[in-house]
């Protein structure tokens, strides 16, 4: 009776692995989930070779819930994370994510805020490139990393040059690509910074525009949105916040674009996949 009890427990462990396969053995596809973290911005990537990357974590330990919900609890590493500027609804959460998690490459941002929330984070940073050998780099144009599979992923912004005031100006802009489908992440970047991108880059026709700065009117401009045409735009922001986002000029602007407009606030965490074949899914 013993060894049976053994034989039943071994099957039901099994079938407890084989339940996980997908995120074990991932399927040739993108996925990219916009993390619904309240007031503040993070973003899961799986590459179709099961590469992963954390771009932000959010204000506070509420991502863990969140990542644990999509990743394996047996998987404690990323091959990127990304903070991609020093602000609080930003950075927050990674400290609760360095506590559980390691990464192959930590790129931090060019800013400095005012309070000594980046310092923190730059002594977290520092122990993961003690102890697990992290490679850290400051986020800058023309950054490129291949994430297998035929998916990329490129920093436009910010410019090594670069000499601001505002954390914002520094955004880490990141641009996804996977076979004919884009995915531009414009952290907290201004106007200002997205007159500069459209100048520099060809970005027509993006699959997913994260909108900056949650949706703020500091971001999201007409000129912008008449250069990128967004199919979907992704407002990351939290219920009844006291910032008023999404700002009522925004969604208006995107309503007159006739743009999808998809919010973590209403919908909770909404994840898109491209199929190998380049379909694209909206999934909430």
């Amino acid at each position: 009776m013993r060894f049976i009890r053994i034989i039943f427990i071994l099957i039901f462990l099994i079938m407890a692995l084989l339940s996980c396969a997908p995120f074990v053995l991932p399927e040739k596809e993108l996925s990219v989930s916009f993390l619904d973290v309240g007031q503040g911005d993070s973003f899961y990537i799986v590459s179709p070779t099961g590469r992963e990357v954390l771009i932000d974590g959010g204000k506070d330990g509420k991502v863990l819930t969140k990542i644990r919900e999509l990743k394996p609890f047996w998987d404690t590493r990323f091959d990127i994370i990304i903070a991609t500027h020093a602000d609080l609804d930003h950075i927050g959460g990674l400290f609760s994510v360095f506590n559980r998690y390691s990464a192959d490459i930590i790129l931090l941002s060019q800013g400095k805020s005012k309070t000594s929330f980046d310092e923190s984070l730059a002594m977290f940073v520092e122990k993961q490139k003690k102890e697990d050998s992290a490679e850290v780099f400051l986020a800058e144009e023309g950054m490129e990393f291949d994430l297998g599979g035929g998916a990329r992923l490129m920093i436009l912004s910010p410019r090594k040059t670069l000499s601001s005031d505002d954390t914002n100006d520094y955004s880490a802009i990141a641009l996804l690509t996977y076979k004919d489908s884009s995915f531009l992440f414009m952290g907290d970047a201004p106007h200002s910074i997205e007159r500069e991108i459209i100048q520099k880059y060809s970005l027509e026709n993006i699959t997913v525009l994260k909108a900056g700065h949650h949706g703020s009117r500091t971001s999201t401009g007409a000129a912008f949105l008449s250069e990128i045409k967004p199919r979907y735009v992704v407002i990351s922001s939290g219920k009844e916040n006291t910032y008023g986002h999404p700002h009522a000029e925004v969604l208006s602007l995107l309503e007159n674009f006739k743009t999808k407009v998809l919010r973590t606030d209403e919908e909770g965490t909404i994840t898109f996949t491209v199929s190998e074949d380049g379909r694209v899914t909206a999934l909430k």
